[in-house]
């Protein structure tokens, strides 16, 4: 995030940035934003300023809270953010949790706030329970070491019987265990039709160290819960994995495909009872 170089020419604001094109842009966990961020704050929009530049809007706004190093609450604050198809354009008198950095003009030496394309943004009624009370405490108190590499690229496909897990109830693609983040491969099953799943990482997430010292996703009620559901659905939907359970049929919303999955699940147990009968 940092290098950033800040330059005025004729009115228009331009940056060096590496992430500019939102194509280049990781998936980062919102703990990451929050630990690489120089400024994360809930902020209510008050106006677009309307800056002169075509690259970048000037937006003001009231800081409601103030969670890093930076700008206090209650007070007016104007942050820059990219214009472009791929930033986040900010609606006057709505409410967002946002992370940027402080750059400075190397024409002048005064310092700005930019939001990024590839920084985080939120509308606050958009956000999990666990997001809030992560940026409001819940983040600081895990630090911002080891453990906060929660960055992904690429959806890994390794099955979780291959990986170091310490969950026993992970059955699929993803393990609790050294705050693994697969979001690529949820995003994956997301795009399938007949069922619904959620980044259980990214929604009901928190990376902490547990007794032992080890990096770990925190087992909250609501992670666990979306973790089965994630798991049953894609065991149900992927093929790759045996249907335990007839309940893992009931992710499907598609009358069909829920009484195939089913079908097939009876049609396993006559053949295991069958060959339990021949030996």
């Amino acid at each position: 995030m940092k290098g950033f170089t800040l330059v005025l020419l004729i009115g228009v604001l331009s940056f060096s940035y590496s992430e500019a094109a939102c194509a280049g842009c990781s998936i980062r966990h919102a703990q990451q934003h929050y630990c690489d961020a120089d400024f994360a704050m809930n902020i209510t929009i008050l106006e677009n300023l309307n800056y002169g530049g075509h690259k970048y809007r000037l937006y003001q706004g009231r800081i409601l809270k103030s969670w890093k190093e930076g700008p206090s609450a209650g007070g007016k604050f104007q942050f820059f953010a990219p214009s472009s198809f791929c930033g986040t354009y900010f609606v006057t008198g709505e409410t967002y949790v946002i992370t940027g950095t402080k750059e400075t003009n190397v024409e002048n030496g005064e310092e700005i706030w930019l939001h990024g394309s590839c920084d985080y943004s939120s509308l606050v009624s958009e956000m999990s329970e666990q997001q809030r009370l992560g940026f409001k405490r819940e983040y600081k108190r895990a630090g911002c070491g080891e453990c906060q590499d929660l960055e992904a690229k690429v959806a890994y496909s390794t099955k979780v019987e291959y990986m170091e897990n310490d969950y026993s109830s992970a059955a699929t693609y993803w393990t609790p265990t050294g705050c693994y983040y697969n979001p690529k491969k949820t995003q994956e099953f997301q795009a399938r039709s007949g069922f619904t799943i959620e980044d259980c990482e990214n929604m009901y997430g928190l990376c902490q160290r547990n007794q032992d010292g080890d990096c770990e996703w925190k087992l909250t009620d609501q992670y666990e819960a979306c973790f089965k559901h994630r798991d049953d659905a894609v065991i149900a939907a992927s093929g790759d994995f045996a249907v335990s359970d007839i309940e893992q049929c009931d992710i499907f919303t598609n009358k069909r495909k829920k009484k195939k999955c089913k079908q097939q699940f009876n049609d396993n147990e006559d053949a295991y009872e069958d060959m339990i009968m021949t030996l």
